[in-house]
């Protein structure tokens, strides 16, 4: 008997389940509105190999001779090195630092990345002496950390990370 019941059910539920219809698909009905925009994403980062831009130009002739102009004062200062640099963070901005043998610096910042600066302007000095000869600048991590070098003819040499602030770095020991 217990075998017979076994089989009903075993038998109802097998044809039930054979028995089971799956809903018709009809034609697609007509668009629905459209939903609400969601937020702007975040912007992705710039691959490493981004468009290059045009080459740029050096400055004039007459452009460096204003320059000396502004800061020759009747003591013999001129320009010896130029140096560009960045500042800012969103976008980066590129400028000018310009290296006198007295080694005052003075700025040229440009006003945006596509707009050249109008002034210059003295940034610091480096310390009273008169022989100085280079500067230059060292940066990694997409320019967001930049070092400056500054040297002179005796061999003195000059580190900064902000061009405001400048430490004494080791003498070059010339052999003689």
């Amino acid at each position: 008997m217990i075998d017979k019941l076994i089989l009903i059910s075993f038998l109802t539920i097998s044809f039930n389940c054979v028995n089971m219809r799956l809903p018709k698909v009809g034609p697609a009905g007509p668009q629905g509105t459209q939903g609400i925009q969601g937020p702007i994403g975040a912007k992705g980062e710039q691959g490493l190999n981004g468009e290059k831009g045009i080459p740029g130009k050096g400055f004039s002739t007459q452009m460096l001779s204003n320059i000396n102009t502004l800061l020759n004062q009747s003591n013999n200062e001129e320009i010896v090195d130029i140096s560009a640099y960045s500042f800012g963070i969103a976008p980066r901005i590129t400028g000018f630092i310009y290296l006198s043998n007295y080694g005052n610096l003075y700025t040229y910042e440009n006003k945006n990345p596509k707009v050249l600066g109008d002034k210059i302007e003295f940034k610091s000095n480096v310390n009273k002496a008169n022989n100085f000869i280079s500067i230059s600048r060292t940066a990694y991590g997409d320019d967001v950390k930049q070092f400056f070098t500054i040297s002179t003819k005796s061999g003195e040499t000059y580190v900064s990370e902000d061009l405001i602030s400048w430490k004494t770095s080791p003498r070059i020991q010339f052999d003689k």
